[in-house]
């Protein structure tokens, strides 16, 4: 690594050592980039206050946080999680990407290098006059760029535990999208079919799918006999009598219903 990307705010500026001269570009706002020369000078400013009893400082040696991020080798490679973040700004998405794996790597998960995606490119034409000129359009372009982390031999309850933490510190303008897989013993299926037929027979024991059909049948039939009963008691004259009805010939001949 050559380079690194360094603030360059005016309170690090300040904290040099007034032995160190720095070239004026290197320390421009407009260029970030410092060159790997004039690291040693500015290490001092960029750590924390150190002690009598602090281990001695290599000035050569960058700090973590610029190196590639650490990653566990995985043992048995059995897909565990797939991470599929997007967003519209390339640096925003990498450093989102970069933080995911080193939260991977102190979670204990072992975790691959990003894949990048293929980048969705979206165009609009939109009109630059209103009215009668409509061949004076304007072009806008929008680019998703994605990226994919897979990881490997993890337990479950770490990688809800990794995507949480994502979660809690996620980045504006970075959208994530999980993947996880999670792994049954031998005989799941069979489990599943003597829930379902314990639900539907409602915790009766010795009964089978058959059974249960047959005597929902059987229930429905003797409500039906229920209704038929009550009906037939009812024109009986044991419920409310229905009223007669005769018909009577009019003037001319049509037959009009008239109530007793």
């Amino acid at each position: 690594m050559s380079r690194f990307l360094v603030s360059t705010s005016s309170r690090a500026v300040r904290a040099l050592p007034s032995a160190a001269v720095l070239p004026a570009r290197a320390l421009s706002t407009s260029s970030p980039l410092l060159s790997y020369n004039i690291y040693p000078q500015i290490l001092p400013a960029l750590l924390p206050t150190r002690t009598p009893h602090s281990p001695p400082l290599d000035p050569s040696t960058a700090p973590k946080s610029f190196l590639l991020p650490p990653r566990l080798p995985p043992t048995h490679r059995i897909p565990a999680c797939t991470l599929h973040v997007r967003a519209f700004s390339p640096t925003a998405l990498d450093f989102f990407v970069d933080f995911a794996q080193r939260a991977a790597y102190h979670l204990g998960i072992p975790c691959g290098n990003p894949a990048r995606l293929p980048t969705r490119v979206e165009r609009f034409a939109v009109l630059k006059s209103p009215f009668v000129h409509k061949k004076a359009q304007e072009i806008f372009e929008r680019k998703t760029h994605k990226r994919a982390l897979k990881t490997w031999d993890a337990d479950p309850q770490a990688v809800q535990r990794w995507l949480d933490y994502l979660q809690q510190h996620a980045m504006g303008g970075v959208g994530m999208r999980a993947e996880v897989w999670e792994y049954e013993e031998i005989g799941l299926g069979k489990r599943m079919m003597a829930r379902a037929e314990e639900g539907l027979r409602g915790g009766g024991a010795g009964v089978g799918v058959a059974d249960t059909a047959a005597s929902a049948e059987a229930e429905v039939r003797r409500l039906a006999e229920e209704i038929v009963k009550v009906e037939m008691e009812r024109l009986q004259g044991k419920g409310d009598a229905p009223e007669e009805v005769k018909e009577v010939k009019g003037k001319e001949g049509k037959k009009d219903k008239v109530k007793e």
